[in-house]
Order: structure tokens, then sequence, then C-alpha cells
């Protein structure tokens, strides 16, 4: 891990030597993203940097917020998981393009953020068929929520995963629907059952084993007095379904102790990103079969519930200072 680490540090000393540049959060996220790389750092910071320039020129035309999505610290963080996959900005640009062509031709939810989270996972499992795209709009009908329960990102993002795979949206919802009937009856569990069906959907994993691997790594978080207030159960139940033992979560305990101490406590960033160079650097994991797109999924997800809340976070004391 201490290589690992090293890559790490050198490639967000790459990326922050640059202007324009992200804040340190999200140099952080995007350094991690670029972990799988087999660029040098200089290398990585190239690619990243052509492919936020070309993500700023494709996404300059829109005046609303939708039509410049992704936009700050995310659109470094989306061009950092283009690099890492070798992924052109063309491909994103486009499939976001194809996206919010067909949204208006579709009915049900709107597209979130222009479509931005869904292509990004789109392009990244290959070139966008019209096949996928039909797929795509008919998983995010199925398997929107009521409405006090919705989110048009989480949607979005999984919509695309299965649509990637081709999933009947049936068999996506009978597997959900299974794997909250399991997490619901577990005290601890059932307040997350939903983002735990979610994944294990998505991963293809037998809910009785996250279930128990939800136990087992809920028992050494509560009992380890370093984690135990730098993350939750929800963390926790993603690690589950990720099929994390016991020796990860001490992996990622010291990771966030070679972490830089000042770091934003918001979204637990730091237990995310020391999952991410835990998993992106090379771990050997259990689940290391599962397919580079689910891979990309965690790591998007982890990475923008982070980024999502440091920012809330800033805002919200701006305002409360202003106040």
């Amino acid at each position: 891990m201490t290589e690992t680490l090293t890559r790490f540090f050198l490639i967000e000393e790459a990326l922050r030597a640059g202007r324009p540049r992200p804040d340190s959060t999200g140099t952080r996220f995007a350094a991690a993203a670029l972990l799988p790389s087999s660029r040098t750092a200089t290398q990585c910071n190239e690619a990243t940097r052509s492919r936020y320039e070309a993500l700023t020129s494709g996404l300059s035309g829109g005046g609303w917020f939708s039509s410049s999505a992704p936009s700050g610290n995310l659109r470094w963080v989306y061009a950092a998981i283009l690099a890492a996959n070798d992924i052109p900005a063309e491909r994103f640009l486009d499939a976001r393009g194809q996206l919010r062509e067909q949204a208006k031709r579709e009915a049900g939810p709107r597209l979130h953020a222009g479509g931005a989270r869904a292509a990004l996972v789109l392009s990244i499992s290959g070139e966008l068929s019209s096949y996928t795209m039909r797929r795509f709009f008919e998983l995010k009908r199925a398997l929107n929520p009521p409405w006090w329960r919705r989110n048009d990102a989480v949607t979005d993002t999984f919509a695309a995963g299965h649509a990637a795979r081709d999933d009947a949206p049936e068999s996506v919802k009978r597997a959900r629907d299974a794997a909250i009937a399991v997490f619901a009856g577990n005290k601890h569990a059932r307040s997350h059952k939903r983002e735990g069906a979610r994944l294990s959907a998505l991963l293809d994993r037998d809910p009785h084993e996250v279930l128990a691997c939800f136990d087992t790594l809920e028992t050494a978080r509560r009992t380890s007095a370093y984690l135990k207030h730098r993350s939750d159960r929800s963390l926790t139940m993603e690690w589950a379904v990720q099929g994390m033992t016991r020796e990860d979560l001490a992996a990622i305990k010291d990771i966030m102790q070679a972490l830089p101490r000042h770091m934003t406590s918001a979204g637990h960033a730091k237990a995310r990103l020391a999952y991410l160079v835990h998993t992106t650097g090379g771990a050997d994991l259990p689940l290391g079969s599962v397919n580079a797109l689910s891979a990309v999924l965690a790591a998007q997800a982890a990475m923008i519930a982070a980024i999502t809340a440091s920012t809330t976070a800033a805002t919200s004391a701006a305002v409360t200072s202003g106040s």
C-alpha cells in the first residue's frame, strides 16, 4: 500500500501544479480516480487536463446549470475518470447529447444534470447505441421511486449501469425487492436497505451474503475508536456489497491516517477517499472479478457524494457567516 500511496501523492502533486486546478478535495478524488492508469503522474495530469479543457469547451454553450454539468470539482473528477479509462471527452459529450435529444421524445422523469451522470457511465461502457439508450429510459421509468424518495442523480446512475449490461427492468426490480426484504429484517441494516439493494442488484450479490458481511464489518467499524466517528453505517453497507473484509477496513484506516489531517469531514470524505485509494490502487479484493463498469460506478458514487457534501457544507458556512 505504501507504493500506492506514493503514487497517489505524486498524481495529486502533478494536478496541483498547474492552472486552473480543482480545490484540494477535488484534486484528491481526481488523483484517486487516476490510480489504475498506467500513465506516469505527469502523463495523468496531462491526460486529465486535456479532457477537462475539452469538456469545458463542449459544455460552454448552455446558460442553465443542467446544460453545463458537470461543473466545478465534478468536471475535474469526470475528466480524471475518463482519462483513467482512456475515454476521450468527445465520447462523453456525444453520449450526453444523444441522451438529451432522446429525452425530448421520452415520457417520464427528467434527466439529472442534463444527463451527465448517465453519460459518464454509458460512455465508459462503450459506444452508445440507440438500443442501449432506449433501454436506459425504460429502466429509468421502471426504477423511478415515489416522489418523496426520488433522487434523479441516483436513478440515472443505476439505470445507466443496468442499461449498459442490458438488464431487463423486471429482473432488476425483482433483485432489488428480494434484497430489501433481507436487509429490512436487520435492525442495523434496515435504514440502508434501499442503498444496499441497489448495489446488490447491480453487482449480482446475494443479499444474505451481503448481510453477513455487513454485520461483520459493522462490528469491526463500531469497535474501532478511529473509524467509529469517521464513517457510518451507509459506508458499511457500501463496503459490504463490495465484499470487503476486516482486513480491508484495517487498510482503509491506515490510509486515512496517512492522508492530510486537515480534510473536510463532510460526507465522510476521508473515509471515502481512503476506500478509493485502497480499491482502485490495485488491492486484491474478494470481488476483484467485478466488471470495470461496476467499479467505476462505485468510485463515481463515492467521489460525487464526498464532493457534493463538501460543497454544500462550504456554501452553508458562507451563508451562516454572512447572516
